[in-house]
């Protein structure tokens, strides 16, 4: 029996009357009887060539500005196809640009408070290691005057005890009229010098002693440096927490100014495929609703031969059987396979024809194109056929 097929319409919506037609082709060949002319294991199918469709919608409603392109203009992946009004996009877009420079702005402040700061502390460093090496050397020095005044008071004390003591004997001596008034007089004047020296070494160990407890009390210096440096330290830390705070805020600011940027981007659609324009359903001026397709693409990558099997012979077509394609305007066939079988049938449109016709369906099968061939255009009608499993 010959199974033979009108021409399957594309899916866009111009040749949206013709599926009918095919269908009913179909069924009306089922009941002529013809064997097919290419042999008893051959199925015939009668089609044409399509390709895969590509909507093209907007995820956002506005203004339609322009449209790039037509029915049957060839376009390129990342093409714009259209443009669209994007004026408050593009306020929001410079909105969130001026928060990112008064972000940045504020974190540049922020940042040159820390190196003052840290700066501080380190001279409060040296000041500190300054001030224990010079307490140090006060308290040594001063110990070592103390240790000299100390000696020398031992020493004048001595002396003065043993001039007193040569003093009492002269005087005895020169009342018993033994030595002369005279030598009783200078040794009670050395007696009395040497006791002045001993005074005034004494007081000089008191000096010692205060200059000892200055240099000891200095030592304290390097205490009162070491809590300023505690506090410069909490500033930096503070300073530090201020730095992060900021910087979160310039990330905060970049992120707003990226998603500013890619909803300015959604206003303009570009290709997302290598093809051409099928059907064009938008004009400049209109404002359109999100999701409204715009223009659908095909791509001739997945250029395809589409037709009709009658249900009673669909057993017989398997996927990755082989085919051959032979369109009215080429000279030669071009080698397929079977890549989809429809999952259900079509029926017979019961408006059309009686009840023992529609109960007769047929069901939509795909080769695809295995050589690929410059000249195949969307829409060439011809014949296929496939061998059977």
């Amino acid at each position: 029996m010959l199974v033979k097929f009108v021409l399957a319409p594309p899916r866009s919506h111009a040749f949206a009357q013709l599926d009918l037609l095919a269908v009913a082709t179909v069924v009306l060949s089922l009941g002529c009887g013809n064997q097919p002319a290419s042999g008893p294991h051959i199925l015939t199918i009668t089609g044409r060539i399509e390709c895969d469709e590509t909507p093209i919608a907007s995820k956002t409603p506005g203004r339609v500005l322009s449209i790039e392109a037509r029915e049957g203009d060839r376009v390129a992946e990342g093409d714009l196809l259209v443009r669209l009004s994007a004026d408050q996009a593009t306020a929001r877009s410079e909105q969130a640009r001026a928060q990112l420079a008064a972000a940045g702005q504020e974190l540049l402040t922020t940042r040159l408070r820390l190196p003052v700061i840290e700066e501080r502390l380190r001279q409060i460093d040296l000041r500190v290691k300054q001030a224990q090496q010079q307490a140090r050397g006060a308290a040594s020095g001063a110990e070592g005057v103390l240790a000299a005044a100390r000696a020398d008071l031992k020493r004048a004390e001595s002396e003065s005890r043993q001039a007193q003591t040569e003093a009492d004997r002269f005087v005895k001596l020169a009342a018993q009229d033994a030595v002369p008034k005279q030598a009783a007089e200078q040794a009670s004047t050395k007696a009395r010098s040497t006791l002045a020296v001993a005074e005034a070494a004494r007081r000089h160990v008191a000096a010692a002693e205060g200059g000892l407890e200055a240099a000891k009390a200095s030592s304290a210096n390097a205490g009162i440096l070491a809590a300023e440096k505690l506090a410069l330290q909490r500033q930096a830390d503070e300073a530090r927490g201020v730095i992060a705070v900021a910087q979160a805020g310039v990330e905060a600011a970049q992120a707003l100014v990226d998603q500013a940027d890619a909803d300015v981007a959604e206003f303009e659609i570009l290709s997302p495929i290598d093809g051409f324009v099928v059907t064009r359903s938008a004009e400049p001026g209109q404002v359109i609703p999100p999701g409204r397709t715009l223009l659908t693409l095909a791509d001739p990558k997945g250029i395809y031969f589409r037709g009709f099997v009658a249900e009673s012979e669909i057993d017989r077509v398997s996927i990755g059987a082989s085919a051959q394609i032979k369109l009215d305007a080429l000279d030669r066939s071009v080698a397929a396979e079977v890549s989809r079988i429809d999952p259900e049938a079509t029926f017979t449109p019961e408006s059309v024809y009686f009840a023992d016709e529609r109960a007769r369906q047929a069901v939509g099968v795909k080769l695809r194109v295995v050589e690929a061939d410059p000249r195949l255009k969307l829409g060439m009608t011809g014949e296929a056929t496939i061998d059977p499993r």
